[in-house]
């Protein structure tokens, strides 16, 4: 599933977000469970995303997610993810935002109002 960010008042949208589900094999949904799902995403991402950072975990509408940042030359990257309560499903939220139309803090200004607005059921 993809979420366009706001649009602004020209009508562009300067990046959107991906949400994606999957089974998770970790046992629990404790924030060891997301630090483990948070190795993973990270050797996946370390070859598509440029200075990439692991930031400390954050705690959204009560769930524990990991959140690592970076670019890819022409976008800003924000991947989040988080084990689902009784830790049968992961769920990740990649935000890409065109350098063109938005700085790095702007795109963490939306990110910072959208974000907290998700509850993993």
């Amino acid at each position: 599933m993809s979420m366009r960010a706001p649009e602004d008042a020209i009508g562009i949208s300067p990046g959107a977000a991906i949400l994606q589900g999957g089974v998770h094999a970790g046992e629990g949904d404790d924030e060891a469970a997301v630090d483990a799902l948070a190795a993973l995403e990270e050797k996946a991402l370390a070859d598509d995303v440029q200075n990439l950072k692991r930031l400390p975990n954050e705690t959204i509408n009560g769930s524990t997610f990991y959140h690592f940042q970076g670019d890819t030359g022409h976008e800003w990257e924000d991947h989040y993810g988080t084990v689902v309560p009784g830790g049968d499903h992961s769920v990740t939220v990649t935000w890409r935002f065109t350098k063109s139309d938005i700085d790095r803090k702007g795109a963490e200004a939306l990110i910072a109002e959208i974000m907290p607005t998700y509850k993993a059921l």
